[in-house]
């Protein structure tokens, strides 16, 4: 059970959250040497140009332990459960559909960004020994503190190497679909997302994944004809909807790289 922001809990027998899925695709971006596995980008795409999937061994997390880094959107900031947001609930999502049981860890902390968490990091690495890292950075107090882009890029790269090196797999997950997505500076966000999937794209490792959850969410939110006001507590956060749905679409796209489960992610909003 959830004790404190920080604190482990088993997402073991959490309550369920909405029934999942939308199918999506799994497959490598980019080029990479032939001796070298790709790091993948999991995202929506068509048919024709479906790539093959890479495998996640969502057994092998049985009994583990999963921690996270983010900012305030990561740490569930808008979510009516607090401290809980889209990672607590697409973890819930993701434990319940894989039958796995594991632990899982929020570590992220509201209004800090990958360098105010720099010194922490190798702490938390040496205290819960986790299995898989996500990186969820929102990115958008980098976005407001005009954090350089290759210094981002270089502490993002440092949080990996760190988690490889102590034997974490490493998940990066781009943000959820807020309001700012859609702003004045939303292409400003945008180089700042692809910042953050350049560095996980640089380790050209299977060991580094990256679940483009923004551009899935966004085009869900489209398809769907969902106007993006209904889904968010500010311009900054989700709401509990829309905190429900990205923990869902998460969720989604970490099961189809464990080929747990195909299907089409219903609205639930309607």
């Amino acid at each position: 059970m959830r004790k404190t922001k920080a604190a482990a809990w088993s997402v073991a027998g959490l309550a369920a959250i909405l029934a999942a899925g939308m199918t999506t695709a799994c497959g490598s971006t980019g080029s990479t040497p032939k001796d070298s596995p790709s790091t993948t980008v999991h995202q929506t795409a068509s048919p024709a140009s479906k790539p093959k999937p890479t495998t996640i061994n969502l057994a092998s997390l049985k009994n583990q332990t999963i921690i996270a880094v983010g900012g305030s959107a990561a740490s569930g900031w808008g979510d009516s459960v607090k401290h809980y947001g889209y990672l607590g609930r697409g973890m819930n999502d993701l434990e319940k559909q894989s039958g796995v049981d594991f632990t899982f860890s929020n570590q992220s902390v509201g209004g800090w960004g990958p360098v105010q968490m720099q010194q922490r990091f190798p702490t938390l690495l040496k205290q819960y020994k986790p299995k898989v890292v996500i990186i969820a950075w929102g990115l958008l107090d980098d976005e407001a503190k005009h954090t350089p882009l290759p210094k981002l890029k270089a502490v993002i790269q440092q949080e990996i190497s760190e988690s490889l090196a102590a034997g974490a797999d490493v998940w990066i997950v781009t943000p959820p679909t807020t309001g700012s997505t859609y702003g004045v500076h939303s292409n400003v966000q945008q180089e700042y997302v692809s910042t953050e999937i350049a560095a996980g794209q640089s380790f050209h490792s299977s060991r580094v994944i990256v679940f483009d959850l923004l551009t899935v969410m966004k085009a869900y939110l489209k398809s769907h004809n969902i106007d993006i006001k209904s889904l968010e507590y500010d311009s900054w956060h989700p709401n509990t909807a829309g905190h429900t749905l990205a923990g869902q679409l998460m969720a989604d796209l970490i099961l189809e790289a464990g080929h747990a489960k195909t299907g089409t992610l219903v609205n639930h909003l309607s």
